[in-house]
């Protein structure tokens, strides 16, 4: 997690892929292919940088989303982005649906099982495919979780907790 002067969060949501076209625009994959971030928001800032940067316009194309910066036009410009991550301020995302959250603000919570018993903290997570898996603890006493309903029972934001239940191999 990245912070600016005022404390605000600036996450990662995806990295610059590709140049397209002629006119500088960028190709951006999206951690969450579902996402409708980068076409709600105005400024965004790229891994390496302190400025933001204005997005011009942003437009969904398959599996990208093209993006636009203001200063960016042309493709030699954009190809200077290729491979940077894309990163928005927490403050800038909407608020997740009853049920629903972002990776972002489950990092630094801790796991702990049925009974209460600590397991460690979340550290991050490993997009898998369809069910991200959950990286709780360091080194030799890292536990990986499928991020499902049958293996994180809670998710207790206000407690700094999430109760899950590991699976049969962890011991």
């Amino acid at each position: 997690m990245k912070s600016d002067a005022q404390g605000d969060r600036w996450i990662v949501v995806g990295r610059v892929v590709r140049a397209h076209g002629l006119k500088g625009e960028l190709g951006v994959r999206c951690d969450d292919p579902a996402t409708s971030s980068l076409l709600e928001v105005k400024s965004l800032r790229l891994t390496g940088e302190t400025a933001t940067r204005k997005i011009v316009f942003a437009r969904a194309a398959n599996s990208e989303v093209l993006v636009r910066l203001e200063g960016v036009n042309d493709r030699n410009a954009a190809e200077l982005l290729k491979g940077k991550d894309v990163e928005l301020r927490r403050s800038d995302l909407p608020e997740p649906e009853a049920g629903e959250f972002y990776q972002t603000d489950l990092i630094g919570l801790m796991a702990v099982d049925e009974s209460g018993k600590e397991l460690g903290r979340v550290q991050g997570f490993w997009d898998t495919g369809p069910t991200p898996v959950i990286v709780i603890g360091e080194g030799a006493s890292e536990l990986l979780v499928p991020f499902a309903e049958h293996f994180v029972l809670a998710v207790k934001l206000a407690e700094g907790q999430v109760v899950i239940r590991p699976p049969e191999y962890a011991e």
